[in-house]
């Protein structure tokens, strides 16, 4: 009874101590640099508000939990904004090989700091955005979590590098995650013939209201590479048919996972 009673403890406390940095870090204004020890770490965060969903999605719901068939997985991080994905996926497999690419160039040098600050082995960071071409574009950055190559996002505007994501897809991957603001519905067409290297599959659908809905189009293309696929709300509205509020220019925002069935 008496280690019942210390393991509680140390539960309550862990859980007393992670809100209430929780709390603090909500108090800190958007968009100002500040820094947490919750992963263990000094991790440096670019926007309070970003940072705590991320936190919530990831580390908490985890929904980026996947089983991988060896100790040593090759995963993919499109979107890699500070780090949070990518300090995830090594947490889950600390053997992981891991590519990421960050666009924006301010976030890339947090990215970048993070990932030293973990001491990470067999992590690639890439300051390029994942696009349908190799070249250079504009860059739009929110300053949080939404930062676009497409024009949807108000804020600072970068010129950056642009990647074909398919010249990465020509080995075994094991995880592929593509949050990249709107440019997943061109991209998706891009890698279509290179997705039977894929064994799991994140796609964040972001719908802008002045663009027509590629949805249909990106669930094909899973079909046809072979994945089953699973979504989840990410931005909600309770009665769409009377409430068209938007958010950030979009009517609709969905997580799409895509698996392999055994």
């Amino acid at each position: 009874m008496g280690i019942f009673k210390s393991l509680v403890n140390k539960v309550q406390v862990r859980f007393s101590s992670l809100s209430k940095e929780l709390k603090r870090i909500r108090e800190i204004p958007r968009y100002k640099q500040g820094q947490t020890e919750l992963l263990s770490n000094t991790l440096t965060f670019v926007d309070s508000i970003s940072f705590i969903h991320g936190y919530e999605e990831i580390f908490q719901d985890e929904i980026y939990n996947f089983k991988a068939n060896n100790e040593s997985p090759k995963i993919i991080d499109c979107g890699a904004n500070i780090g949070l994905a990518t300090i995830y996926f090594k947490k889950l497999y600390p053997k992981a090989r891991l590519i990421s690419f960050e666009p924006d160039p301010i976030i890339f040098d947090v990215l970048s700091n993070n990932i030293r600050s973990f001491s990470y082995q067999n992590v690639e960071l890439v300051n390029k955005a994942i696009s349908d071409q190799n070249g250079t574009t504009t860059f739009f950055s929110e300053g949080g979590f939404s930062g676009s190559i497409s024009n949807h996002v108000p804020g600072h505007e970068y010129e950056v590098g642009t990647q074909k994501l398919s010249e990465y897809l020509n080995e075994p991957v094991d995880f592929l995650k593509i949050d990249i603001e709107g440019a997943e519905n061109f991209v998706i067409h891009e890698i279509a013939q290179s997705l039977e290297s894929v064994a799991n599959i994140f796609i964040e659908y972001h719908s802008h209201i002045d663009e027509e809905q590629k949805l249909d189009e990106i669930l094909l293309i899973l079909k046809k590479s072979g994945f089953r696929y699973h979504i989840l709300e990410a931005f909600t509205r309770a009665q769409p048919f009377v409430n068209r509020e938007t958010m950030m220019g979009m009517d609709c925002q969905l997580n799409i996972i895509g698996f392999r069935e055994n």
